[in-house]
């Protein structure tokens, strides 16, 4: 285990600059695996902040293309949503997501939309 560890130290060095290389350097005993873990914690932060863009991201979430398939584009938006879900720990309400969702599609699904929320 010793071994990979130094392993994966010598092929973060090679591949990160500047700030990931100081971070490195902070990293005793050349531990691969504890330079990689202080650098997820620190390009992938767990802040009040990034929740909020994140939030943001979601809430103003472009109209969808009718170019493209609705399909992937739900998905998308469905893995922003599990994104914030994770990070946050809470779950979105769900007339958020359906709120946004509404916004986001065309006119004619709109309609189809509605009629089965009101039937719900």
């Amino acid at each position: 285990m010793a071994d990979r560890s130094r392993s994966l130290y010598t092929i973060l060095a090679g591949l990160l600059h500047e700030k990931g290389r100081r971070l490195l350097k902070g990293v005793t005993s050349q531990n691969g695996i504890e330079a990689y873990r202080l650098l997820c914690a620190d390009l992938a932060p767990n802040n009040r902040a990034r929740l909020l863009a994140l939030l943001n991201v979601i809430t103003g979430w472009p109209t969808f293309d009718p170019k493209q398939g609705l399909a992937n584009q739900v998905t998308k938006f469905e893995n922003a949503i599990d994104e914030y879900e994770r990070l946050s720990g809470d779950a979105l309400h769900a007339d958020l997501k359906l709120s946004t969702i509404m916004r986001c599609v065309t006119s004619q699904l709109r309609q189809h939309l509605n009629l089965a929320v009101d039937q719900n």
